[in-house]
């Protein structure tokens, strides 16, 4: 589960940062993942996240995205389970990015 309350720290970040380009992304993510969510593939915390990530971060979103799911598959070849949480994997490739200086948060 995904607190509320960091999304909503979040959104407060996305005021000072809001692009519409960004918007496009959000929305883009948005669609997949809901369609992700309405088959029971992905949880709609994760949904939540990657929309306001994407929100936040824009085209950078799609590193994330494949540094997380590189994590995933790692995990999942020795613990061999069939839901994963990603929203941890998610908020771990941003961190990690982020102090490897591959992300920038203009705020």
């Amino acid at each position: 589960m995904i607190p509320d309350t960091c999304l909503i720290i979040l959104i407060i970040l996305i005021i000072f940062n809001f692009n519409y380009y960004n918007l496009f992304y959000s929305f883009l993510l948005f669609i997949i993942s809901y369609s992700y969510w309405k088959k029971d593939k992905m949880g709609f915390g994760d949904v939540k996240l990657l929309s306001i990530l994407s929100l936040l971060l824009g085209k950078s979103i799609f590193s994330i995205i494949i540094c997380s799911l590189f994590i995933v598959i790692l995990v999942n070849l020795i613990k061999k389970t069939d839901k994963i949480p990603l929203g941890f994997y998610l908020s771990f490739s941003t961190i990690a990015l982020f102090f490897l200086g591959v992300l920038q948060i203009d705020l």
